[in-house]
């Protein structure tokens, strides 16, 4: 049953990446058929399972409880506020993020360390392989599909990166692999994940992952080195970044969007998207504290938000957590400040790269739709699942040296 499972999740993450969409062969509508099929058969088989659990290791456990209540309301907001949709419509098009609830799912059925690293790495060599073979064969686009969007405007042809957050999550293990074994292998991944996400051509995550990084190796290495890693910092974005061609252009396409809003009495697009969603689409109080509910574009509601939002240029991608709280509303932002708090500040989590990821969702969730994206749920909800393994395998370390040093009577 177990390894059934296992399968069947090791699919549903190969389905939030379409499976990568080899020559449009597996559509988008197809893998979003198959995702939620497997998506629904890993929930019931969670809820209808006898195996037994620790709750004790949950340490998000109330927290995605509320979220998941929260998205149950959401499915009846639309009809309550007679928007046009009906509560069928509306659970088909939140059902996603319901992947939320795979955490109890990995919980339930104890998936091991290894197996989940494995999904990790195997899925972050397969974006980096499959967007090197992009950009070599582009105009012609291999994997995803062909209408793509891609920008020529920053040194080097930005493209859909399928799979992304894998990357990034496999460049925060591979560093910190690399920091406790000093095995070349984890260097050498670390290095190539980096490449890839340079490669985005994406200015902010290039930002926060080249500070994080740095950030893991100055905060692991004793002071010496931490004076090696400063000056090697400085010397890198004063003297050698700059001069790469794609810095360059980024640089240049930063200054000259600066430069148009300064001179446009028109707001930064993000700045509009944020207000738009974080403040002024809400009929009721309501509306604010359990938000509008999701949107689909075969609902009349759907359809006007959706000519709405393209002739005002304003996508909730763009924002993702603003995004998140017009759907869910004040209280699900609140279940996610909760989940980034205990990921983040509270000092009994151990896990360092599930600090790190999380800093990088929170920080890019203002300009990205890093909360909203399956392909990224199903990211963050492993980091979640890592953080309660990793520190309920020390606790039971420290509880076990602690019963051995007792004397014996």
């Amino acid at each position: 049953m177990i390894r059934l499972i296992k399968i069947l999740f090791l699919f549903y993450c190969l389905a939030t990446v379409s499976f990568f969409q080899p020559f449009d062969l597996v559509s988008a509508q197809a893998a979003k058929a198959i995702s939620y099929s497997l998506l629904m058969g890993l929930l019931v088989a969670t809820c209808l399972s006898s195996v037994s659990k620790r709750k004790s290791n949950e340490r998000f456990r109330t927290p995605m409880v509320w979220l998941m209540i929260l998205f149950g309301v959401a499915c009846f907001i639309p009809t309550l506020c007679n928007f046009d949709q009906s509560v069928l419509q509306s659970f088909s098009v939140t059902l996603p993020f319901f992947s939320y609830a795979l955490y109890f799912t990995m919980h339930r059925f104890s998936f091991n360390e290894d197996f989940i690293h494995k999904i990790i790495f195997a899925l972050a060599i397969c974006t980096i392989i499959t967007h090197i073979i992009n950009l070599i064969t582009f105009p012609v686009i291999i994997f995803g599909t062909p209408q793509d969007e891609y920008d020529l405007s920053r040194g080097g042809i930005r493209l859909v990166m399928i799979g992304f957050s894998f990357v990034v999550l496999s460049f925060f293990i591979t560093i910190d692999k690399w920091l406790r074994t000093k095995a070349p292998k984890w260097g050498i991944f670390a290095m190539a994940c980096y490449i890839a996400i340079f490669l985005s051509y994406t200015r902010q995550h290039i930002l926060i992952c080249t500070f994080l990084g740095f950030l893991m190796l100055f905060n692991h290495v004793h002071w010496y080195k931490k004076v090696i890693i400063l000056g090697l910092g400085c010397i890198l974005v004063m003297s050698i970044f700059p001069k790469i061609p794609a810095v360059q252009n980024m640089i240049e396409l930063t200054q000259e969007q600066n430069e148009r809003n300064r001179g446009n009495e028109t707001e930064d697009i993000r700045i509009q998207a944020a207000k738009f969603y974080g403040y002024e689409q809400f009929p009721s109080l309501t509306n604010r504290l359990f938000g509008n509910g999701v949107f689909t574009f075969k609902s009349a509601w759907g359809r006007q938000m959706q000519a709405v939002t393209e002739s005002e240029r304003v996508y909730a991608v763009d924002v993702g957590i603003f995004g998140f709280n017009w759907s869910f509303g004040i209280f699900s932002i609140v279940c996610l400040l909760v989940v980034f708090y205990k990921a983040i500040v509270v000092r009994s989590q151990k896990y360092v790269v599930g600090r790190y990821y999380f800093i990088w969702l929170f920080v890019s969730s203002f300009a990205s739709g890093a909360l909203l994206y399956p392909s990224q749920i199903i990211v963050t909800v492993i980091v979640l699942y890592l953080i309660d393994t990793y520190n309920y395998k020390r606790l039971y370390l420290c509880l076990s040296l602690i019963h051995i040093s007792e004397p014996t009577r």
